[in-house]
């Protein structure tokens, strides 16, 4: 029996859910993770994923953390492991962290609380020679030497729980366990069929390790798309739910599962517009009896994909003979990207203009790329490309639309790559659905990058806005209700009346440019916060006991006068000796002050959940 759910539809429009912040929090490798609410991006220190490869992450349109897993288990928003989705408790999903994309997180088109996990399996050899009973097993079918793999460390269940499981989704409902969320147990593990059930063989494997998400070209549903052998198999996703019935497009070239499980890696991407998919093959040829290594006869094939049906056709080889991960669109789906090895490219990341005559004949490389590294390519909401380096730092192109080293690929912290405090990235990065990457529009409008979360102080008020786009039309909402007669690209936020402090609403604007397009969305999610106040501090004198003309002050010790009865775990006082630096909250002492002549010293008072709520006051401190 499914899952039953109510329907209710939001006059708003169908994607008020999914507009910003749903890719703001990444994590993968060594329990590492990004933080994209903060610019520039911040290293996660809280993250609980292990994972070789395989990952996905899951936000609110405010860049609120909901969920994340590795394909097995799921941690909720406080990092605990959901009950009904605990790998080694016995209740995990069927995805693999060694698969290049154990999972994907779907969002419910109409229900804001219901969200779709698809998880990938790692389609191994061991597990296809033991089917249907559980392996791992020699290819002859014997058992293996005290059941462990042949080609990876590791035995039953650390590395695998002995199944091939393909292609499978599993419910997360928000609303179970207080709010944080839980799996549906009535909708788990339903297996997705994506190979040709009249091959016995091909159901010893039933996937390869590969999966994209895009929106529908009605806006009001979204395409998963996965890989096998020769064929796409598209799925719908729409207020119904999950379509089981897949659309299935043959398109080469052929990757035979004779070869899997190696044969099986490699990313596999829609374009932010749905119209392309880029594909990533590692290689062709794997023989998993004698265990030879990979052949270098992969490659980078490129196809158009219909976002009304489901369709994948025109196959294009962009590059082959080399073993091929991963591969990656720009933002504006003008560029591919793909990070090979082997063959005769001398460099790790290609590119291709996808929209020259000639697009194979566009490869350009980007020469300060790492030779040999192929791990993951994943664009981000500032619509950089972040790779993974085998090291705490995430490697950056900063200018994916440019072309070849006008890029601006770094492997420095300084010119944009991410540092990760000490935790390890490994091969994969988090997949999200492409279509978050574009149509975002910035409603906030002070920096550069698209502000999702806004902070201001008691009873500010901040207008939010967007250009002024003739025929199109404008609807604001507060907290996904829509807001009365506000129709114009402005609206003017201000903290209610009487409210208790922090108060945070989310303010939405969906721009319809009345042309057939999918809307344009900008979320922002708005705090006000408390003002502090000031007891004005008194002045000091201080006896020159050891008559030595200087005394040591301490700041701090003005801490509790000036705080009052102020909560210290909300307000801080800092101390300066200048008043600009006070006013901006730069410089502050940091050590005792050595006074031999009168000092003025200026206090801030601030909310440290906004330094921008503060006042500041002066005083003396002399020597007598």
């Amino acid at each position: 029996m499914k899952y039953l759910v109510t329907i209710i539809f939001s006059l708003f429009g169908i994607f008020s859910i999914f507009a910003q912040g749903e890719a703001n929090n990444w994590y993968f490798g060594r329990n590492a993770g990004v933080n994209f609410n903060t610019s520039p991006p911040t290293a996660l220190l809280d993250g609980q994923l292990n994972t070789n490869e395989g990952c996905s992450s899951i936000s609110d349109a405010s860049g609120n953390l909901l969920f994340y897993t590795d394909g097995r288990t799921v941690y909720n928003r406080n990092h605990q492991t959901m009950a009904n989705a605990n790998y080694f408790g016995g209740t995990g999903l069927l995805g693999d962290p060694s698969s290049t994309s154990s999972g994907l997180i779907i969002p419910h088109p109409t229900l804001p609380d219901l969200f779709y996990i698809f998880t990938v399996d790692e389609p191994h050899h061991d597990n296809a020679a033991a089917f249907p009973n559980q392996g791992p097993a020699n290819q002859d079918g014997t058992p293996t030497r005290n059941g462990s793999y042949t080609d990876v460390t590791g035995f039953i269940p650390e590395a695998d729980d002995g199944f091939n499981n393909g292609f499978a989704y599993s419910l997360v409902d928000m609303t179970l366990n207080g709010g944080l969320g839980d799996v549906v147990p009535a909708e788990k593990n339903i297996q997705l069929i994506t190979y040709d059930i009249t091959d016995p063989e091909a159901e010893k494997y039933k996937s390869s390790e590969k999966i994209s998400a895009v929106r529908g070209s009605d806006c009001e549903s979204f395409w998963v798309v996965t890989h096998f052998v020769d064929s796409f198999y598209s799925f719908k996703i729409d207020l119904n739910g999950v379509n089981t019935t897949p659309v299935v497009s043959v398109a080469g070239p052929t990757v035979p599962y004779t070869s899997y499980r190696r044969a099986a890696l490699g990313y596999m991407k829609i374009s932010p517009s749905g119209e392309k998919i880029g594909i990533a093959h590692n290689t062709l040829t794997f023989d998993p009896i004698n265990g030879t290594a990979d052949a270098g006869d992969g490659g980078v094939w490129l196809h158009d994909f219909n976002a009304t049906t489901g369709e994948v056709t025109n196959s294009t080889a962009l590059i082959q003979g080399v073993n091929a991960y991963s591969c990656e669109f720009s933002a504006s789906s003008n560029r591919l990207f793909a990070a090979v090895r082997g063959g005769t490219v001398s460099n790790s990341i290609q590119q291709w203009d996808l929209t020259a005559v000639d697009i194979p004949a566009s490869i350009l490389p980007l020469t300060q790329s790492i030779n040999g590294l192929t791990t993951a390519l994943q664009l981000a909401p500032n619509g950089k490309i972040y790779q993974p380096s085998f090291d705490s730092i995430l490697y950056v192109i900063n200018n994916p639309e440019g072309r070849g080293d006008n890029c601006g690929f770094s492997t420095r912290i300084a010119d944009g790559a991410i540092g990760l405090n000490g935790r390890g990235s490994t091969f994969g990065l988090p997949p999200f659905i492409q279509s978050i990457f574009t149509d975002r529009i910035d409603i906030v409008n002070i920096s550069d990058d698209i502000i999702t979360s806004l902070p201001l102080c008691d009873e500010d008020a901040f207008t939010l806005s967007y250009e002024n786009i003739v025929g199109a039309s404008y609807q604001w909402s507060r907290d996904d209700v829509l807001i009365p007669f506000a129709s114009g690209n402005e609206i003017t936020a201000q903290q209610p009346a009487g409210v208790m402090l922090p108060y945070t609403e989310v303010y939405t604007l969906e721009v319809d440019l009345n042309n057939g397009d999918c809307p344009l969305v900008g979320t922002v999610e708005i705090t006000y916060n408390q003002d502090p106040t000031l007891n004005p501090p008194s002045n000091e004198s201080l006896c020159d006991i050891d008559g030595n003309g200087s005394e040591e002050f301490d700041v701090t010790s003005k801490d509790a006068e000036i705080l009052g009865a102020q909560d210290p775990t909300i307000f801080s006082v800092l101390y300066y000796l200048d008043p600009m630096d006070a006013n901006n909250g730069v410089n502050p002492i940091t050590s005792l002050l050595t006074i031999t002549t009168p000092v003025q010293i200026y206090a801030r008072v601030q909310n440290d959940d906004n330094p921008n709520c503060f006042l500041t006051d002066v005083f003396f401190v002399s020597l007598i």
